[in-house]
């Protein structure tokens, strides 16, 4: 088990090693203040990764976000 710190919280997470690349068509982001952002930088890890996006689709959440 490891730890990382998220807004002075700290949380527990279990690394796992998956294969190089999963089969991934479709991410969903989830409402946010900050949705436009979250979506550049989900489209920039993939790429990163090898991933075509002209083959998965990232999208906004159409939930509004409540707090």
């Amino acid at each position: 088990m490891a730890f990382r710190s998220v807004n002075g919280i700290i949380i527990p997470y279990i690394s796992i090693q998956l294969p190089e690349k999963l089969p991934v068509r479709y991410v969903p982001i989830g409402p946010k203040h900050n949705t436009d952002i979250a979506k550049n930088g989900v489209e920039y890890y993939l790429r990163s990764k090898g991933y075509h996006l002209d083959q998965i689709t990232v999208s906004k959440s159409v939930v509004s976000l409540r707090y």
